[in-house]
């Protein structure tokens, strides 16, 4: 179960219950995908209750355990479902209604689900359209927290893939400040690349750098010859930069690799190469 899920449920569960008659006799819970308590907000009546009819952690709501029951059955079918009463053949739960949801991911992969457990006799009909949302704001912190993490392990293979090349690679925003640099930039440019990240790229070079156009003027180029000279080197490179912009065409990013001029021309092939793997890997994953 995701962590961010646990957390947001002890966000959402005081809001939750507080549309029951009485918040102290509801509880909020997630089950994982194996049918298991993960977390739960409850009111202190409704909890001392069920933990003396042997509600613990880890609790199972599978039939096998539970019997019949809403998150049970949301879990198997993958729907919606509520229970109540007669429905429940677990004697803890005879004067509970429960409202169960599944948790879904986009590609329809099981994550687990929410139920609202409410005394009986409660109005069922706020609590369900109320627990329905719930479980569409957690799809959605579940999509995000899927994204952050295919992002993490995106960004973690392209830093690999930059520092083997022997080009040297950038990638700097548009207040001209660097945001990544890998080790063969930070051996040409004769700096050191975690202390230059968050600096000026001005401030670095000593001079105003060429790519700064870019931002105004949206146009990139390739294999551009370009000489540094500063107190720390004087170099003659081969130079390629390319905007990264957003869906309005705006330029949110420079991406810059450069190789000293004087590499053979296998080696020049080999890193372009690469460099435009990871040019092509950057421009889609900036796609909107």
């Amino acid at each position: 179960m995701p962590d961010e899920l646990v957390k947001s449920i002890r966000r959402i569960g005081p809001k939750l219950r507080s549309i029951a008659s009485n918040p102290d006799e509801c509880i909020c819970v997630l089950v994982d995908a194996a049918g298991n308590l993960a977390a739960f907000d409850g009111g202190l009546a409704i909890t001392r209750r069920l933990a003396e009819g042997g509600w613990r952690s880890q609790l199972s709501f599978l039939e096998d355990f539970a019997g019949t029951n809403a998150v049970d059955l949301s879990l198997r079918e993958r729907e919606p479902f509520i229970t109540f009463g007669s429905h429940h053949t677990v004697g803890i739960l005879r004067d509970v209604t429960i409202i169960a949801h599944p948790l879904l991911s986009q590609d329809g992969e099981l994550f687990g689900a929410i139920g609202l457990l409410v005394r009986a006799g409660e109005d069922r009909r706020d609590a369900q359209a109320v627990t329905a949302i719930s479980a569409m704001m957690l799809e959605l912190v579940l999509q995000v927290d899927m994204s952050k993490t295919h992002l993490s392990r995106l960004f973690a293979e392209q830093k690999a893939i930059a520092n083997a090349m022997k080009d040297g690679m950038m990638v700097v925003n548009r207040a001209g400040a660097i945001e990544y640099m890998n080790s063969p930039a930070g051996r040409i440019l004769k700096v050191d690349p975690e202390k230059s990240i968050g600096r000026k790229l001005a401030d670095v070079l000593g001079f105003e750098p060429v790519i700064a156009s870019i931002f105004e003027t949206g146009s990139g180029y390739s294999d551009e010859e370009v000489r540094i000279k500063n107190e720390f080197a004087d170099l003659h490179l081969i130079d390629t930069a390319v905007p990264i912009k957003d869906g309005a065409g705006r330029v949110l990013s420079v991406v810059n690799t450069s190789a000293n001029s004087v590499l053979s021309p296998r080696s020049l092939k080999n890193s372009e190469a690469i460099r435009r793997t990871i040019l092509s890997t950057a421009l889609l994953a900036n796609r909107p």
